[in-house]
C-alpha cells in the first residue's frame, strides 16, 4: 500500500470506525458528514482515492460495503 495522505488516513480511520461500531460501511454522505466535507463528491473522491492506493476495496455497485486487503483488518 502506498503512503495515504493525512486526510485519506482519516477518512480510512472513519469507516474503520464507522464499520466498528455499526456493523456496515458508511455512506459517501455519512462520510461526507463525519469528516466535515460540504459535499458528497469529496466522500466518493476519497474512497476512490483509498480504493486506488489499496487501503480499502469496494465491489462496484453495492452501497456502504468496504473490504480491507490482508493485513489491513478493520
Amino acid at each position: 500500500m502506498n503512503t495515504l495522505t493525512p486526510k485519506q488516513k482519516e477518512a480510512l480511520d472513519f469507516i474503520k470506525g464507522y464499520i466498528a461500531a455499526n456493523g456496515y460501511g458508511p455512506s459517501y454522505d455519512e462520510i461526507r458528514v463525519g469528516l466535515g466535507f460540504s459535499s458528497r463528491t469529496s466522500g466518493h473522491r476519497l474512497v476512490h482515492s483509498l480504493v486506488k492506493r489499496g487501503a480499502i476495496e469496494k465491489p462496484a455497485g453495492l452501497a456502504r460495503c468496504y473490504s480491507f486487503p490482508k493485513g489491513r483488518a478493520a
